[in-house]
């Protein structure tokens, strides 16, 4: 096969015209589940008011005489709610020449940049109103914000342990740090909660996720359903409960960690100024529009809906709710990583990890995800000069105050025949820092002839039980396990606990001692106990020590800090059940970690 001679090309033409399409594919959803559901309402006021009632519990002891007198029964008044209306706008700015010259796809450049910026800007609304924030009466350089839907619902909730309502009208609501299935009957629950209380449900608005753990309750296996024989069912729109229909909903924007029962007569988002758009005056050669909007959520009774929160996530199972990786693009002793799916607050427990794009010069700090930058530590302390290479795997805990570096330099080092290649590794930092196996050595104090004897057969005679024959047994305490070792000059007895884990049986409640240090704790009461962790100035363990506790009765062991001691965990620090065993090591001064079969 050949191109003819001369043949004129595509690739040699200067004057073909351009093919593209003249359809512009934006995959971006702009549904908004949420504002599609519930009314829209006016709002008169920045701070928008409300008035709240409900009807006294029904009387069962309704009894009167004949021909009593009415003396008058108290009268509750009704309970005056109130919301702050938030402003929320997005701009397009578009020259001249872009809106005059011929485009694919759309007639006007402004025309289409300003209908996309009103679909975001509806796509925010829905997100916020859904979302978890108190309200914010703003001020001079303060904006307001709305109270949103997580924030107001407290009556009919079904939360992990560790959640908890919003304190305040200026509150969110407090997750917890772990999550856990979502179920059937919570939605049950929860539901009829809401029934009880007077209300009566119209849908059940879950994240994408939980929207197909619905569609698999057992609830529906029972179900007659007509379908056409060339389609498949595989989801569930209509939940229905013992109290009625409920429809569910999926949405993209909300929480995927909560999932919400409304009843829409009794919520509404209302607008001192609905979604309009206003022209910019020109400040050059372009044109500028903006599209702005004034709302607030108005609950007009919260008891009227339900929610189910901290329900599992898909990255709880594929990254265990806790461990997440992102890209580093931040400045040395000021890196910043953006994981996704993105996390909205710090919990301690959370592990980051992220290669370094730049060597760190002195103290770090770390953000994640837009949230405030946290120290970065190593061994309770603030990092120095080094401790970071350009390049270097980077894995950070967050403690609830900062985060403890546990590994980096996983690049700096590699293995070629027995020796090392590459910058060595500190001692400090686990390493030799050497780069042979005759320097490491000499660094750690090891060194052969002078730190530590070379191979002795005198020592070695003692691998035979019978060489041991020739000591007088008074020389030996019988009442405990021991080796003989010969020292030189004497024979010596070694305790063979020196050599290992010492087991130590405990039968109530303690307070570590330095003798505990590296032992494996063993506690057979049939009662609770509490093991305390004393603080550093009354007991100073050394950083790295390791205690093991394990239950061995009845009675469940809870770890305890002493004054001033932090115990980071991630599941608990109690034991889960009997012959369970949880670790604690010192990481720093008064920093504990916890670990192992234990719950909260």
């Amino acid at each position: 096969m050949a191109v003819q001679n001369n043949a004129f090309l595509t690739y040699d033409a200067a004057g073909n015209k351009e093919d593209i399409d003249t359809v512009i594919s934006l995959i971006s959803p702009d549904d908004t589940p949420f504002l599609a559901h519930v009314k829209a309402g006016t709002a008169k006021a920045v701070m928008h008011e409300w008035q709240t009632d409900s009807l006294s519990p029904a009387d069962t002891n309704n009894a009167v005489l004949e021909g009593d007198v009415v003396d008058g029964t108290a009268t509750s008044p009704t309970t005056r709610e109130k919301n702050y209306c938030q402003i929320s706008r997005r701009d397009a700015v578009v020259s001249t020449t872009q809106e005059v010259v011929d485009k694919n796809g759309k007639t006007s450049e402004m025309g289409y940049q300003i209908a996309n910026r009103g679909k975001e800007l509806k796509r925010d609304i829905e997100a916020i109103v859904i979302g978890n924030q108190g309200w914010n009466a703003g001020a001079a350089g303060t904006a307001r914000k709305t109270r949103s839907l997580e924030s107001w619902l407290s009556t009919n909730v079904n939360r992990d342990a560790g959640g908890a309502n919003a304190a305040t009208g200026s509150d969110a609501a407090t997750d917890s740090v772990t999550t856990r299935a979502f179920t059937e009957d919570m939605l049950k629950g929860v539901i009829q909660s809401c029934y009880q209380e007077g209300s009566n449900p119209k849908f059940l608005m879950v994240g994408p996720y939980n929207k197909g753990v619905v569609s698999g309750f057992t609830g529906r296996s029972q179900a007659r359903q007509s379908i056409a024989e060339d389609k498949i069912q595989a989801a569930a729109h209509l939940y229905a409960s013992d109290f009625g229909e409920i429809r569910v909903v999926p949405n993209r924007f909300q929480r995927e960690r909560t999932a919400f029962v409304i009843d829409p007569e009794f919520v509404e988002v209302s607008y001192l100024r609905p979604i309009q758009g206003h022209d910019l005056a020109k400040t050059g050669d372009s044109e500028r529009k903006y599209v702005v909007a004034e709302y607030c959520l108005t609950m007009k009774n919260e008891a009227a809906h339900g929610m189910m929160s901290a329900i599992k996530k898909w990255w709880d199972d594929s990254l265990g709710g806790l461990s997440h990786y992102g890209a580093e693009t931040g400045l040395a002793d000021a890196y910043v990583i953006a994981p996704s799916p993105a996390i909205t607050t710090y919990a301690a427990g959370q592990a980051f990890h992220f290669f370094a794009v730049n060597a760190n010069t002195g103290p770090a700090t770390l953000a994640v995800n837009g949230l405030a930058a946290k120290a970065i530590e190593f061994e309770g302390g603030a990092l120095v000069s080094g401790d970071i290479a350009a390049g270097d795997l980077v894995s950070v805990v967050y403690d609830g105050t900062a985060f403890q570096m546990v590994l980096t330099n996983y690049n700096a080092l590699t293995v070629d025949n027995g020796n090392w290649s590459g910058t060595s590794l500190s001692i400090a930092n686990g390493g030799t820092n050497a780069t042979t196996a005759a320097d490491a050595r000499t660094n750690l104090g090891l060194g052969i002839g002078s730190d530590v004897q070379a191979y002795d057969t005198d020592l070695d005679a003692l691998s035979d039980p019978s060489a041991l024959t020739e000591l007088d047994a008074n020389d030996a305490d019988q009442s405990v396990d021991a080796v003989i070792v010969h020292d030189g000059g004497v024979y010596k007895q070694i305790r063979l606990e020196a050599l290992g884990v010492k087991v130590v049986t405990e039968t109530a409640s303690q307070t570590f001692a330095l003798t505990d240090a590296n032992t494996f704790q063993r506690c057979t009461s049939a009662s609770a106990v509490t093991f305390t962790v004393p603080p550093n100035s009354s007991v100073a363990f050394a950083i790295g020590t390791t205690i093991q506790v394990c239950q061995g009765g009845a009675g469940q062991v809870t770890i305890a800090p002493g004054t001033g001691v932090t115990l980071n965990n991630a599941s608990g620090k109690k034991t889960a059940a009997q012959h369970s065993v949880i670790g604690l090591t010192k990481l720093a001064t008064d920093i504990w970690v916890v670990y192992g079969d234990s719950t909260v």
